[in-house]
């Protein structure tokens, strides 16, 4: 039953979300000082639109990736977001391994070789690594 209390949506959280907007902020910024030409743009003048305007659309596709990112676990089936906002269902009944992979993310290793990887700051962390681990030890020998 979708929200009730076997249920959990994990959003991604409110530090993350405003870390990254502030750093896609930044970046529009420095493009926008460069705007005007001025001989220290990193762009060449003919393609600096082009350029700003790709870069537009990757910082729009980053805060809309960055700002629906959720994982919702119910029972034993897991749902990661895809980077193309689709999303990637898991059966934790599979889970062999849990591990840090890196500063931002934790790696889900599965029978048969398969692996996912999610963001280490959505809320509910603690609730989510208990369940993780404890899908996982029942799958160890």
């Amino acid at each position: 039953m979708p929200g009730g209390p076997r249920h959990l949506i994990l959003p991604l959280s409110l530090g993350a979300r405003a870390a990254g907007t502030l750093l896609a902020v930044a970046l529009l910024y420095m493009l926008n000082l460069h705007s005007d030409g001025p001989v220290s743009s990193p762009v060449p003048r003919p393609y600096f639109w082009e350029v700003y305007t790709l870069a537009s659309g990757l910082l729009a596709w980053f805060l809309s990736y960055l700002w629906t990112y959720a994982l919702s676990l119910e029972g034993y089936r897991l749902s990661v977001p895809t980077w193309v906002f689709g999303a990637r269902e898991l059966d934790l009944r599979e889970l062999v391994r849990v591990e840090e992979a890196g500063a931002l993310k934790l790696r889900l290793h599965f029978k048969g070789g398969t692996s996912a990887a999610v963001l280490k700051f959505v809320r509910g962390r603690d609730a989510l690594l208990r369940r993780l681990e404890a899908h996982a030890a029942r799958a160890a020998p």
